[in-house]
C-alpha cells in the first residue's frame, strides 16, 4: 500500500497552473478525501463542518476516519497549512470562489434520500454568496436536485448572476478512496454553464493529463450517472450471490464460475465476489433511492426493485444456514465492517448477524481491526475482543463476515486448537475446503466446492 501511495503521490505532485480558493462543506468520507485530494493537487482548501469535535481533531492533525493512505497524504498538507479546518461556515464560504457540497444524503425511513443536510447548507450558501461563486455538488442526490438547488438559492435571496451550479458526483470506494481520487477512472461534470464546468475540470488537470477521462454533460445526466453506476454494481453482487446459492446445490465452484464470466471483456471480473451481500453507505441507499425516483416518474423499476429484494433474501438464506449450525453456545464473529479497509459498519451484514444471534441466545464474541468503536454504538452488550486469537478461544462457531487480510492468513490448525467446537461459517470463501476437511471442521461457504 505504501509503495502504491508513493507512486500516486509522485504522479500527481505537480502544482496546478491555477490555484483556486475552495471551501469543502462536510468532512465525512467524501468531503475529507476530496478536500485533501484537491489540496494535494495544489489548491487552497478550507474544510468546514458543524461537528466541532471532528474539526478539533483535524486541527490536531488527527484523521477522524480510517482510510488507508489518507493520513500519509494529509499530514504534510495539514502541517504546511495547505488545508485548514473550521466551524466558521459563513466566513469560510465567503472567502472561497468554489464551494464543494459533500454533506451526507442518507436513506430516510421511507427509503428516499434525506436532503436535510443539503438544504441546511443551501441556507448558509445563500447568506455567503456576496461575489461570484461556483457551487459544486459532490453529494449523491436524486435527479433534479441541482436544478432545484438553484431555485432554492434564488428563493432565499441569492443573486442568480453570482453563482453557477455544477454537479460532480463522487466515485470513491471506502477502503481505497485515496487511490480512487488520485488515479480516478473518470470525472463527471454536469452543468448549465459550460465555462463553469471547464473551470471545475481544470481543478483536476493533473489527473486528466495522467489519463483520467472527463465527461461534461447536463445536470440531470450527471446526477443519474452516479445512481445508475451504483445500481449496476449492486446488481453484479446480487447476481453472483444468487449463482453462489445454485453452486451450493449443484457442486459447481462459484469462484471458477465468476472467473470464467469475468474473462469476457463485456462482463469483467470486478464485483463478482460472492459474500454476505452488499452493504455500506452507498449501494443500499442509492439502489432504493433510484427505485423511488423511477416510481415518482411513473416507472415500475422492476429490475431495481428485485436487486434490493435479492440482497435481503440472500442474507436471510445465510442466517438460515447459521441456524443449522447453531446447537452452539459461543459464536466468534470475525469482521464487523461492511468491507475490509474501512471502519464503516453501516448496513453491514454483521448487524443482521448479531441481531439474529442475540435472538437465539448465543454468546457473541466479536473482533474487527477497525470497526469495533462504531459497532459499539449499535451493540453495547456483546463481548468485543482485541485479537483474532482472543475471539476464537473456546468458541463453538467462527463466522467470517469481513475479508480483512489478517483473516485470510489464519492457520486452520491453530484455529482448531483455540476453538471448543470445529465449526466455521466462511462468508468470504477464505478457507480451503479440503484443508478444513483434513482438520475435521464442519463448515459452510458461499458457493465454493465442498
Amino acid at each position: 500500500m505504501k509503495k502504491l501511495l508513493l507512486s500516486l503521490l509522485l504522479s500527481t505532485s505537480l502544482i496546478c497552473t491555477q490555484t483556486e480558493k475552495i471551501c469543502v462543506i462536510g468532512t465525512g468520507y467524501v468531503g475529507l478525501v476530496t478536500g485533501i485530494g484537491l489540496a494535494h493537487l495544489g489548491h487552497d482548501i478550507t474544510c468546514i463542518d458543524i461537528d466541532k469535535k471532528k474539526i478539533e481533531m483535524l486541527n490536531r492533525l488527527e484523521i477522524p476516519i480510517y482510510e488507508p493512505g489518507l493520513k500519509e497524504l494529509a499530514q504534510p498538507l495539514m502541517e504546511q497549512k495547505k488545508i485548514t479546518f473550521s466551524t466558521e461556515r459563513i466566513s469560510a464560504m465567503r472567502n472561497a470562489d468554489i464551494l464543494y457540497i459533500a454533506v451526507g444524503t442518507p436513506m430516510s425511513d421511507t427509503g428516499h434520500a434525506d436532503l436535510s443536510a443539503l438544504n441546511a447548507t443551501l441556507d448558509d450558501i445563500a447568506q455567503a454568496t456576496d461575489k461570484k461563486k461556483i457551487i459544486c455538488i459532490k453529494s449523491t442526490v436524486p435527479v433534479g436536485t441541482c436544478a432545484q438547488a438553484k431555485k432554492t438559492l434564488i428563493a432565499k435571496g441569492a443573486d442568480p448572476l453570482l453563482f453557477e451550479i455544477v454537479s460532480n458526483p463522487e466515485f470513491l470506494r471506502e477502503g481505497s478512496s485515496v487511490e480512487d481520487f488520485l488515479k480516478a477512472d473518470r470525472i463527471v461534470l454536469g452543468c448549465e454553464n459550460q465555462e463553469a464546468a471547464l473551470r471545475i475540470k481544470n481543478l483536476y488537470k493533473k489527473l486528466i493529463d495522467n489519463g483520467t477521462k472527463c465527461l461534461i454533460t447536463n445536470l440531470e445526466s450527471s446526477e443519474l450517472i452516479k445512481y445508475a453506476s451504483n445500481a449496476l454494481l449492486a446488481t453484479k453482487i446480487a447476481f453472483i450471490n444468487e449463482i453462489a446459492q445454485l453452486c451450493n446445490k449443484t457442486g459447481a465452484h462459484v469462484l471458477d464460475v465468476a472467473e470464467g464470466m469475468g474473462m469476457d471483456k463485456r462482463i469483467g471480473r470486478a464485483f463478482l465476489n460472492p459474500g454476505p451481500g452488499f452493504g455500506g453507505s452507498c449501494f443500499p441507499k442509492d439502489t432504493k433511492a433510484l427505485e423511488l425516483i423511477m416510481k415518482r416518474y411513473g416507472l415500475q423499476a422492476k429490475l431495481i426493485n428485485t436487486i434490493f429484494k435479492s440482497n435481503e433474501q440472500h442474507k436471510q438464506e445465510l442466517l438460515k444456514e447459521i441456524d443449522d449450525l447453531l446447537g452452539i453456545k459461543t459464536v466468534a464473529v470475525l469482521g464487523l465492517t461492511f468491507k475490509a479497509n474501512t471502519d464503516d459498519v453501516r448496513y453491514s451484514f454483521a448487524i443482521d448477524l448479531i441481531n439474529h444471534l442475540k435472538k437465539r441466545g448465543a454468546l457473541i464474541k466479536a473482533y474487527d481491526p477497525q470497526g469495533t468503536k462504531n459497532m459499539k454504538e449499535i451493540f453495547s452488550d456483546i463481548e468485543y475482543c482485541t485479537s483474532t486469537k482472543e475471539t476464537l478461544k473456546a468458541a463453538d462457531l467462527m463466522v467470517i463476515v469481513t475479508e480483512w487480510d489478517e483473516f485470510k492468513h489464519l492457520d486452520v490448525k491453530e484455529c482448531a486448537k483455540l476453538m471448543r467446537t470445529r465449526c466455521i461459517m466462511d462468508m468470504r470463501n477464505i478457507f480451503d475446503p479440503q484443508e478444513l476437511k483434513r482438520n475435521n471442521f464442519t463448515f459452510y461457504n458461499v458457493g465454493k466446492m465442498r
